[in-house]
């Protein structure tokens, strides 16, 4: 079995990040090439989120906005938790 994660380019960026994974990101995820799920988080200053994604991706038959903390751990290595709010 086959997962992967893709994390794309921020599709917005301020000038003076404190943190490289501020800013809005396209994440797509697939297990054997079959799409598992589409989303957008919002990584903001202070170490909250915010996190649209699509349809069955949690529990939800429907699309869902999650909100969250995020911490970074070490260089390039974050952790974060999502409430799904649908």
């Amino acid at each position: 079995m086959r997962f992967a994660v893709l994390l794309f380019l921020p599709v917005t960026t301020w000038a003076k990040r404190s943190d490289p994974i501020i800013g809005t990101w396209n994440v797509a995820a697939s297990m054997n090439k079959s799409p598992l799920f589409i989303e957008v988080i919002t990584f903001h200053e202070g170490g909250t989120l915010a996190e649209f994604d699509t349809d069955g991706t949690n529990s939800s038959a429907s699309k869902s906005v999650n909100s969250g903390v995020w911490k970074n751990r070490r260089d390039a290595i974050y952790d974060f938790k999502a409430e799904n709010k649908s």
